[in-house]
């Protein structure tokens, strides 16, 4: 079995057990890039719009007569050749979001984590300690642990540590519940609280 050793504020104190398995199989490539790819559609809002000749507040007025002018026939100042007419095949709101199978998105949370652990890439810390909201506390702590960029991982919502770290360049906070492959393959190290990776191991490394 392979294990991963918890970090204490005194040094390292006890290890979590990992199957071999997560560390000999082959990465599945094809499923991180497709929950990547899924995750980062799923941020594109699609909400910018433009007007049709039907949606423009203009005189639908004849311009001028049809013969006679030595002009092209035109109906109405709605029309895309006039300035503040309607735009012909322009962007309007849609929905980007890429539908994955769960089986699919599981499978690539699992790759995603291996791929870390892989790397060694994944701290996990008894505790942090942060009492009171101090962002040069956070910093060094991180240093502490050798950490120059990463994300946190807790178990539920901490308003201390969460205030502490969101002004650290480099460094995010998120709860298990929030985690995307986009994220945990972008960021260099993932820092996991004790509990936060038990969650974290029995619902994607098992």
């Amino acid at each position: 079995m392979a294990t991963i050793d918890i970090i204490s504020a005194s040094g390292k104190k006890g290890a979590v057990e990992l199957s071999d398995s997560l560390f000999s199989e082959k990465l599945n490539r094809a499923v991180l890039y497709t929950l990547v790819r899924s995750n980062l559609a799923g941020r594109h809002h699609g909400t910018v719009d433009t007007k049709t000749r039907a949606e423009v507040d203009r005189t639908s007025k004849k311009i001028f007569r049809q013969k006679g002018t030595g002009n092209a026939r035109h109906g109405s100042r709605k029309s895309s050749p006039f300035v503040g007419g309607g735009r012909v095949f322009g962007p309007h709101p849609r929905d980007f979001t890429i539908r994955l199978p769960r089986k699919v998105r599981q499978l690539g949370f699992r790759e995603a984590l291996r791929s870390k652990l892989i790397d060694k890439e994944i701290v996990i810390v008894n505790e942090i300690p942060l009492t009171e909201i101090k962002t040069k506390k956070a910093a060094e702590f991180f240093k502490s642990l050798k950490v120059r960029s990463g994300m946190v991982v807790l178990d539920k919502p901490h308003e201390t540590i969460s205030k502490s770290i969101r002004n650290l360049k480099g460094f995010r906070v998120a709860q298990t519940d929030q985690l995307q492959v986009a994220d945990i393959l972008k960021f260099q190290h993932i820092i996991f609280t004790k509990e936060s990776f038990e969650q974290v191991r029995n619902r994607y490394l098992t």
